[in-house]
């Protein structure tokens, strides 16, 4: 057992090739005006923080009081990507002035709030610190630590998901959309436009929980893993959103247009048939209740799985007698009940709806 644990320590450790440095925030200011720091100013859509939270930052520094060390990895060109520290980093160059949105444009120079212990600094801008405080500012040092190229490729993923996962207030997604984007900004950009469609969200009955989940995305990343790959056996997706994130990062840097077409059309048939009511549960002739993840498991990826001229066939009292139907479905019953675990459901509701559509007449 412990040669095993050796062997397994040792494989993973030549995997992370890492340095740590001190560095002063002028320092790594001038990186980022450089173009030699990555920030993602995407992820300010996923890291949201409250000008309270920021300008408590600010004070922190101010204070002298050390930052926890920021994480960042080597790219081919040497440019610096930043894993952990994006809304710190962001915070600190929005208070200089030097911050820059996702269009590449400068924005407006912080204006800090009242803190604890500064009250003074309510309404205040860069501009109005004292020079040698905030030469002082300047001079503080933050410890990075770097994730060098020769590392493995998976290294900073998981890094990231460590990170942002446990005791986070991120949802699953919000931590995808943010490596989605360190992988491939270009496909990540589709994949928000894909979730845009009036087709996909006319058939989504959400709560306001999981409007702010990001749950639509959450169930595009579903709809795009299982219609690409089909599952083989229920171990394959025990950790379901492990095995989402792993097979998203396989999609970015795969030809992603059949799927685009092949969404659409999806919810284009089930809006057109359902509306609204696409993913409620339906009982004593009528549609109830809020979203259910089972109904779409069913129709959503169990329709994904058709090519796509079976698709088209498909007519809306077709669907609507189908999704009908599972309230008497025994296949439905007994896997969608309470206490059913993804791994142990996933498989044979997505095979239950593509069946239901294959034979449909």
């Amino acid at each position: 057992m412990s040669d095993k644990l050796v062997q397994q320590y040792e494989l993973q450790r030549r995997k992370t090739v890492a340095d740590s440095y001190s560095m002063s925030i002028g320092e790594i200011a001038n990186l980022y005006e450089d173009n030699e720091l990555d920030i993602h100013p995407e992820f300010q859509r996923v890291f949201r923080w409250t000008l309270e939270q920021k300008s408590k930052l600010i004070e922190s520094i101010l204070l002298g009081i050390p930052l926890p060390s920021f994480f960042v990895s080597a790219n081919s060109e040497g440019i610096w990507d930043v894993v952990d520290g994006v809304q710190r980093l962001s915070t600190i160059f929005s208070f200089l002035g030097i911050y820059k949105n996702d269009d590449n444009e400068t924005v407006e120079k912080m204006i800090l709030s009242k803190t604890a212990q500064l009250p003074a600094l309510e309404g205040l801008t860069v501009d109005d610190i004292p020079k040698d405080i905030l030469r002082t500012f300047k001079r503080e040092k933050i410890n990075i630590t770097i994730i060098k190229q020769e590392s493995d490729a998976q290294t900073k993923y998981e890094l990231f998901q460590r990170l942002n996962t446990n005791g986070s207030s991120l949802s699953d997604q919000e931590v995808r959309n943010c490596i989605l984007i360190m992988e491939n900004r270009d496909f990540y950009n589709r994949f928000i436009k894909l979730s845009e469609l009036k087709c996909f969200s006319g058939t989504l009955s959400f709560t306001e929980r999981l409007v702010d989940e990001k749950y639509d995305q959450e169930l595009l990343s579903r709809f795009i893993v299982f219609t690409q790959n089909k599952i083989k056996n229920n171990d394959e997706v025990r950790e379901l959103g492990s095995y989402v994130t792993n097979k998203m990062r396989l999609a970015a840097q795969s030809d992603f247009a059949q799927t685009e077409k092949k969404f659409q059309l999806v919810f284009e048939k089930l809006n057109n048939a359902l509306g609204e009511n696409a993913f409620r549960r339906y009982e004593s002739g009528k549609y109830t209740g809020p979203f259910k993840l089972s109904v779409f498991e069913v129709l959503a990826l169990g329709m994904g799985q058709l090519k796509e001229s079976d698709i088209t066939r498909l007519t809306p009292p077709q669907i609507k007698n189908i999704s009908q139907s599972l309230a008497s479905n025994q296949v439905y019953k007994v896997n969608s009940g309470s206490g059913k675990s993804a791994s142990n459901r996933l498989k044979k509701l997505i095979e239950l709806g593509a069946k239901l559509f294959k034979d449909a007449d």
